[in-house]
């Protein structure tokens, strides 16, 4: 986490200040393809204004009067963003898509605005880490997700293990053997905790990789 010095001033884009950006530009068709390759640049940013996710769902809901200070091209990308950005969705989750309610647990009535950053957000690091990898393919810093710890594994499958028959994907994976398995206390098992952090290890040290000055590009933008 960033100290509030930078993450709430500096590095946050505020209304009316010049930021120093390395932004992604793309193309994108009506159906929310991308169309042609990224262009990344370095760039100045300035926000014209601040608007919270309740503000943003106000906009994508056609309720523009609410926010009479707006200025009104902010309020037309808005909408278009979000209009892509549930395009984006759709082609990338399928029918999952339309399954808002992971979203609607914390912030019931903003889950379009919050879904049009988090699509913007996973596209932009998909073209750079794309990019980052074509560059420099031996180097590449990579982070990779670790396993989920078994003890809340376990709580996952106590409160939810009953719906994993009902999805096609998940009953794939795993049986009624290895449900009940999964569902003892992970925790009293020693030779579970050693191997639990023996493959948290491995995994971890897999974005390491030793180099040589030889190796290393510069890359311009």
């Amino acid at each position: 986490m960033l100290p509030c010095a930078l993450s709430e001033n500096h590095c946050s884009l505020l209304p009316g200040k010049d930021r120093l950006c390395l932004s992604v530009f793309l193309d994108m068709s009506e159906e929310g393809k991308l169309v042609g390759p990224p262009q990344i640049s370095r760039t100045i940013v300035r926000s014209s204004c601040q608007l919270t996710y309740s503000d943003a769902q106000k906009l994508i809901d056609g309720q523009e009067s609410y926010l009479h200070q707006l200025p009104k091209e902010a309020g037309e990308k808005i909408k278009g963003m979000s209009a892509l950005a549930q395009r984006r969705r759709k082609l990338r989750l399928g029918d999952s898509s339309f399954d808002h309610w992971s979203n609607s647990r914390d912030d019931p009535e903003n889950f379009e605005a919050h879904e049009l950053v988090e699509e913007m957000m996973l596209l932009a690091n998909e073209e750079i880490a794309k990019f980052i990898s074509t560059q420099m393919p031996e180097i590449a810093p990579l982070r990779t997700q670790l396993p989920p710890k078994d003890h809340k594994l376990s709580d996952w499958v106590r409160q939810y293990g009953q719906f994993i028959k009902h999805s096609l994907f998940l009953r794939g994976f795993y049986s009624e053997e290895i449900l009940s398995e999964m569902t003892k206390d992970a925790r009293s098992s020693e030779s579970r905790r050693i191997q639990s952090a023996r493959v948290r290890l491995v995994q971890t040290l897999q974005c390491c990789r030793v180099w040589r000055q030889s190796q290393v590009t510069r890359i311009d933008l």
